[in-house]
């Protein structure tokens, strides 16, 4: 489940979490009607980064946490 203090918010500052969140649940549903088991993150990606995301400062820094797919 996914952490709700987490959000996406892009440049302009507009938050774009629930559009995630929705990409999030369309994708589970594709995978599990596959029967998917694994699937390939990019790695910082506020979607599917596994492990370290951006920290949404723009500046480039990383830290640990997974994108809203990966979580």
């Amino acid at each position: 489940m996914l952490d709700h203090r987490v959000k996406v918010i892009k440049v302009d500052k507009a938050d774009v979490t629930n559009h995630f969140i929705r990409g999030d649940e369309e994708t589970l549903k594709i995978a599990r009607r596959l029967n998917l088991k694994e699937f390939i993150g990019k790695s910082g990606s506020p979607s599917c980064g596994c492990g370290y995301i951006h920290d949404g400062s723009f500046s480039g820094m990383m830290k640990v946490g997974n994108g809203v797919t990966a979580a």
